[in-house]
């Protein structure tokens, strides 16, 4: 058993996802929960490859989540430190995820299988909640940048509606 294996459990209580949730619970999950150290600039989660995944938790280190537009370039959405998790739409939908995740600095990295994660969303509603939570602060993130831009560029309200219908659908 590899040390973070057995420091798994601490780990998962300290992230917004499982903390408060009973021993036992969290305990199941660190246990299936796989552990390996990654290196500085390594792509965790290539959106590009469309490959699905499970829940990811930063257990030490940092990473920069990203989109990479049709039109080319790196368009940055956020920067997680430890303690945090990534990847949990993907891991309920079993789709590939809408970005793509790159340490910035040496991490060390557990992914939760899809399977393993979905069983105890539908064991802990009080977890499903707060997945639940998140995906309305995106949506209500993502309603301020809309209009933010409406106003800052005088757009159309055709292109609005349009660019929020597709900020939404990749939020989701």
């Amino acid at each position: 058993m590899s040390t973070w294996q057995s420091a798994g459990l601490e780990v998962l209580r300290q992230t917004d996802l499982f903390a408060g949730l009973p021993e036992d619970a969290v305990g199941a999950v660190a246990e299936q929960c796989r552990w390996r150290d990654v290196a500085a600039h390594h792509l965790q989660i290539d959106a590009m490859r469309k490959q699905a995944h499970g829940l990811y938790v930063l257990a030490e280190g940092g990473v920069e989540v990203f989109r990479n537009p049709p039109g080319g370039g790196i368009v940055p959405l956020a920067r997680l430190t430890a303690v945090a998790c990534f990847g949990e739409f993907a891991a309920i939908n079993g789709e590939p995820g809408s970005a793509s995740v790159r340490s910035i600095t040496p991490c060390t990295v557990g992914e939760i299988p899809p399977t393993v994660f979905k069983s105890v969303l539908t064991e802990r509603p009080g977890l499903s909640l707060r997945i639940l939570r998140k995906l309305i602060n995106r949506i209500q993130n993502l309603d301020e940048t809309v209009e933010a831009l409406h106003l800052r560029n005088n757009v159309r309200d055709a292109q609005v509606r349009e660019v929020y219908r597709q900020l939404s659908l990749g939020a989701l």
